[in-house]
């Protein structure tokens, strides 16, 4: 009949079950202390020592993987925890980065990454990857992106990189650009960058056109929205040459935008545009209630002019909507109907 729960082993019938796996001698001792606390984690089991047993080697297995590349004691342990309470493969990829996950969320050190270069390492001759997917690799780890799939996401990262080289960027560009969450505006900026730098533009210029650039971007598909970036830019140029509070910005850019698409085009003065924008920009500033053009009765009548010829727009758009809808439902619309509903797939 069998003993409940089973007795402890003594110390040398563990040695004797670890010399049966045929490990060096130099760990012996870990397996010991691996199988005594993991006996006494099982008080009531009828297979305490059985349950020790394979939990010491799980977690033997790992230490062991650890320690031989060079990883600190302290990764090495907690590696051994992961193997405890796993009973993962080490020779199955997925099982060593899930791995590396665990040690790194308990022991990883912002100052630092050399335990965490050892596993990057690994892996990567372990896949036969590149240094490039090893940085990528690396990088999911100090950056703390921390993919559910940081094997997938290298892999990802290092195809957008590669297609940047291969159009002739640098590797810097081609990095921060796989890292982006967005490729193509990073592209874009920084060949604004390249145009501005060749232009002669200062550091400062280079990095508020940009910033203005990426916070307009929902307007570019507008025609105006070049003249919102140089309404800024010769706003922000003057604000920093007077030292003018950064209001002012915003109130050139306006003035700017009102006189490049005046009610009356012929009121604004082609030569010295700029003066006149600066002139009623200032004076704005300054708490004058001034407009770009005179609201007298010639600008009220343009108003209703252009008014009118916007209900006669819509009223036509409105007519041709009708037209249609009397040729597709002769008998009248549904209620319930929805245009969309004649896109709906089965």
């Amino acid at each position: 009949m069998k003993d409940y729960p089973q007795p402890k082993l003594p110390e040398s019938e563990v040695i004797a079950k670890y010399n049966d796996l045929g490990l060096p001698k130099e760990f012996v001792s870990f397996f010991v202390d691996e199988y005594n606390s993991c006996y006494d984690g099982y008080p009531n089991e009828d297979n305490s020592s059985d349950l020790a047993l394979e939990c010491a080697t799980g977690a033997l297995k790992w230490y062991i993987l650890y320690k031989r590349l060079g990883n600190s004691e302290k990764w090495c342990k907690a590696a051994a925890e992961f193997g405890l309470s796993s009973f993962r493969d080490t020779d199955d990829i997925e099982d060593i980065v899930d791995c590396l996950q665990e040690v790194y969320h308990d022991c990883y050190d912002l100052n630092n990454n050399s335990d965490l270069e050892i596993q990057c390492s690994f892996i990567t001759d372990f896949l036969g990857k590149s240094q490039v997917f090893k940085r990528f690799f690396m990088d999911n780890f100090t950056e703390m992106v921390l993919a559910r799939n940081p094997i997938k996401l290298a892999d990802e990262k290092e195809s957008i990189y590669k297609a940047a080289i291969n159009e002739g960027k640098s590797e810097e560009f081609a990095y921060n650009y796989a890292w982006s969450p967005n490729p193509c505006l990073y592209w874009e900026k920084e060949e604004i960058r390249e145009k501005l730098v060749q232009e002669g533009r200062n550091q400062d210029y280079i990095e508020e056109y940009l910033m203005v650039y990426e916070s307009e971007i929902s307007y570019q598909e507008e025609s105006y929205f070049t003249e919102l970036i140089d309404g800024h830019m010769k706003g922000w140029e003057y604000c920093k040459e007077q030292g003018l509070d950064s209001r002012f910005v915003e109130i050139y850019k306006q003035v700017y935008l009102e006189a490049k698409h005046p009610v009356i085009p012929a009121r604004i003065p082609k030569t010295g545009f700029d003066d006149f924008v600066l002139d009623i920009a200032l004076r704005r500033y300054n708490g004058e209630q001034v407009d770009v053009e005179p609201q007298d009765e010639v600008y009220m009548k343009q108003i209703q002019l252009l008014m009118s010829h916007e209900k006669e727009r819509t009223s036509k758009n409105q007519q041709l909507i009708d037209e249609i809808n009397e040729m597709m439902f002769p008998d009248g619309i549904d209620d319930g109907f929805s245009y969309d509903s004649l896109f709906d797939k089965d």
